[in-house]
């Protein structure tokens, strides 16, 4: 018999894990799987060993649905949604029942309220930090730092890129060498700019971060990693493994009994939420943990944290392939929707699930509430799954076992379990271009699937009006590391005529970014205010300078693989350690903090034609792009562990750096997905388990 296809379905699992790959795909969008490749992850045996699993799980999974006799609906305790009666409608001329529309380009009121109120919070901050590194005083900002906060006080946004736990931690390690809290970053300047952030978002394993950071009320990176538990595998952990499980079937039976389609995202995003959120705080696990419970934060409260946002990309009806100008979705704790010119519009968060039409509720005053699970928020943004399956079923299989699992692909595929269904509340309702028109559910996938791997999209809208955006790109475009690809993406899509409203800065090529050695430190684009795509039409004519932020081995290689799915203590301590370098630049360039600073307070200068300060002139000679391209093909890059070219000298010398010839990407590794670290534990068997209760799973529910 042949097992190709059962090591296929392992395949996509694994994929779910990912943000942009390397690995080819065909016109269809489906990933081509060697024999080699299918030998290096699973062995015959232990494929042969999945096949009886999978039975055994079979078995088990229809015993315990078997033995279900109730339903817990109550959002306060379950995954699973439930039906309430419907809140006020929201007041005002842009609202079409509860659906905003955002063709006005304005936020929405209560994001409004908590901005005045945040900016109001941290502004002694702002005085604090722009002091420390020398803006204030008579060499400074005119008029002196009182005033011009009053008046000018600068916006600023941070987005994470995906890429696994690797993403995660390294947006994490990043933000560690901006904050405050931080000796060292202090100490370079730099410490105390995560705290002045208004905006955090993520997508992918950026999302990862941006959730463990903001409901675990912003503690330091340092200490949000201690109760994350990394040693122990993501999807494989090392003490009481079927309980684990058992309790995953049991939270997604629970939103399945509801009503509501559930997909592998329902599995993988409550396997996250045991890493991402403090046991301690969220004793449930995140069970009944949504996005829009950031409210009750108290840094959210208290007006002093940055409001996080998930990006993720709705797919087409039908659609295999993610075309670059796809429909991004954004998830904040007060809505969810898109900015995109053929919708514009946002529904309230925590009722997202209810059958709405018109913008009204289908059923008699019956709404939803807790679809919005935290979890499944992030999964929606990490779920790299679609294509694979057209080729899985190209096997030939004969056996019972296999059939079955054959018809779960098929149905996966017919159903679109292959992506994370979200009711969609935009049915009927009438936008410029409505594609989502006659759609029961909106198919959310991978936000890095476009390509663009940094979310940059919700942070560059004209109506929130940021000052600044620090970009951190954790990729793995080449050997590892970044090229400079995502925000090369993010340029060409702004190009497109649809997005004439939203400008962003011009980027070189990809090759530029290796030869020139931009990929190797913070690069400082649109400092020209008129160096924009879409300058002339944007809505926004003074749009965010954009600090691009790359990850780069200055203490440590941490361009470890994105199926990565577990971590050492030693690991976490090295790539923490590391971004505080890059975030610092080591603390070789004495003057670091104050150039970030004159980066931050930039547009806000220019837009009330106030002067520069002189001191500012050095910083963007340095710092921002000059325009200078070198498209030739560059050497291997294969950096050595240490500060770069420009770095050691102090901003003058934009090269690639050496070339080592010993840090060769790194890639899928069986190893990386399946041990867990800090652990002796046998790991195959589990595995196993792990998609053969998935797809056991799925098996009832068809």
């Amino acid at each position: 018999m042949r097992l190709s296809f059962l090591w296929s379905v392992v395949a996509m699992s694994l994929l779910l894990c990912a943000s942009v790959s390397a690995r080819e795909r065909d016109s269809e969008g489906r990933y081509h799987l060697t024999d080699d490749e299918k030998n290096t992850m699973l062995s015959p045996a232990q494929r042969a060993h999945l096949l009886d699993i999978m039975g055994q799980a079979r078995n088990l999974a229809d015993a315990r649905r078997a033995s279900k006799h109730h339903r817990r609906w109550s959002p306060n305790n379950s995954y699973g949604p439930a039906k309430i009666k419907c809140p006020g409608k929201p007041q005002g001329d842009n609202f079409v029942g509860y659906v905003r529309n955002a063709s006005d380009n304005k936020i929405h009121p209560l994001e409004a309220d908590y901005m005045d109120r945040h900016r109001k919070a941290i502004r002694k901050q702002w005085k604090d930090w722009l002091n420390s590194v020398n803006l204030g005083g008579n060499d400074g900002i005119d008029g002196g730092l009182d005033q011009f906060l009053a008046q000018h006080q600068p916006k600023l946004g941070i987005g994470i890129s995906g890429g696994g736990y690797r993403a995660m931690l390294v947006g994490m390690s990043v933000l560690q060498g901006l904050d405050g809290r931080n000796g060292t970053a202090k100490q370079r300047g730099v410490g105390g700019v995560m705290q002045l952030a208004d905006y955090m978002a993520g997508l992918s394993g950026g999302s990862w971060a941006v959730a463990a950071m903001a409901m675990n009320n912003w503690q330091t990176p340092q200490n949000t990693t201690q109760f994350m538990d990394l040693g122990n595998n993501l999807v494989l952990p090392d003490k009481d493994t079927m309980s684990f499980y058992t309790d995953l079937f049991n939270d997604v039976d629970d939103k399945k009994d509801a009503g509501f389609p559930v997909s592998i995202s329902d599995y993988w995003g409550r396997a996250e939420s045991y890493h991402v959120l403090d046991p301690a705080v969220y004793p449930s696990r995140g069970q009944n943990t949504t996005i829009s419970d950031y409210v009750n934060v108290t840094a959210f409260e208290d007006g002093t944290g940055p409001l996080p946002i998930v990006l993720s990309i709705g797919r087409d009806f039908n659609e295999i392939m993610i075309n670059q100008n796809a429909t991004y979705f954004e998830f904040t704790p007060f809505e969810f929707g898109t900015w995109q010119p053929d919708l514009q519009a946002f529904f309230p968060v925590g009722y997202l699930g209810s059958d709405m039409t018109k913008g009204e509720p289908t059923k008699n005053n019956e709404c939803v509430a807790g679809f919005d699970n935290l979890g499944y928020t992030i999964a929606t943004s990490s779920t790299l799954f679609n294509g694979a399956y057209t080729m899985l079923l190209e096997d030939n299989v004969t056996s019972i076992l296999g059939d079955i699992a054959k018809s779960i692909l098929q149905d996966v595929g017919k159903s679109n379990n292959d992506v994370a269904p979200v009711p969609n509340p935009f049915k009927e309702y009438t936008a410029k271009r409505n594609q989502y028109l006659k759609a029961d559910f909106i198919d959310l996938v991978d936000g890095g699937e476009a390509n663009q791997n940094i979310p940059f999209e919700p942070l560059m809208q004209p109506a929130r009006g940021l000052d600044l955006v620090i970009g951190i790109d954790a990729g793995t475009d080449q050997a590892g590391w970044p090229n400079g690809s995502s925000i090369v993406e993010t340029w060409k899509r702004s190009k497109n005529p649809e997005f004439n409203y939203m400008a962003f800065p011009n980027v070189p090529d990809t090759n530029t970014f290796v030869n020139l050695g931009l990929n190797t430190h913070p690069t400082f684009f649109g400092c020209n205010a008129s160096d924009y795509v879409n300058a002339d039409s944007a809505l926004e004519k003074m749009p965010p300078v954009v600090v691009y932020v790359p990850n780069y081995p200055y203490s440590y290689q941490s361009n470890t693989s994105t199926f990565q799915l577990a971590y050492g203590s030693d690991e976490v301590q090295g790539i923490l350690d590391n971004g505080l370098e890059v975030a610092t630049m080591a603390g070789k360039i004495p003057d670091w903090g104050t150039c970030l600073a004159c980066a931050s307070v930039l547009r806000p200068l220019q837009r009330a034609k106030m002067q520069v300060p002189n001191k500012c002139q050095s910083c963007f000679s340095r710092f921002c792009w000059n325009g200078e391209t070198e498209t030739k093909s560059p050497e291997p890059f294969t950096p050595p562990t240490g500060p770069p070219p420009f770095v050691l000298s102090k901003g003058h010398k934009n090269v690639q750096p050496p070339h080592t010839g010993d840090n060769e990407s790194s890639g899928f590794d069986l190893g990386d997905f399946m041990d867990s670290k800090d652990s002796a534990s046998s790991v195959y068997a589990p595995m196993s388990m792990m998609v053969a209760l998935m797809l056991a799973s799925l098996v009832v529910f068809l």
